[in-house]
């Protein structure tokens, strides 16, 4: 039987928890990479983004509903889709 050694390395472990995506809720400045049409299977429609923040951290798969699936209206999404740009 092999013995197997493991040493320790303080920055690798520190660095193994950190992420190019944002992992924190909160009010980020984004740049839009893609953004898709998407309708559920029970017929609710969205925009699906994925996005990146001015440091360089991102996020995939946000959808913002903009319809329920009886076809009225979802205020929140629709608010929500009023984005400024520059």
């Amino acid at each position: 039987m092999n013995n197997i050694t493991f040493t320790y390395n303080q920055e690798a472990a520190l660095a193994a928890g950190q992420s190019a995506f944002i992992n924190e809720s909160g009010a980020y400045v984004v740049t839009i990479q893609e953004a898709k049409y998407m309708t559920s299977s029970g017929g609710a429609e969205s925009i699906e983004f994925s996005v990146e923040a001015d440091d360089g951290k991102k996020a995939n798969y946000l959808n913002v509903y903009t319809k329920k699936k009886d076809g009225t209206p979802n205020k929140f999404g629709v608010n929500m889709t009023r984005v400024s740009h520059q």
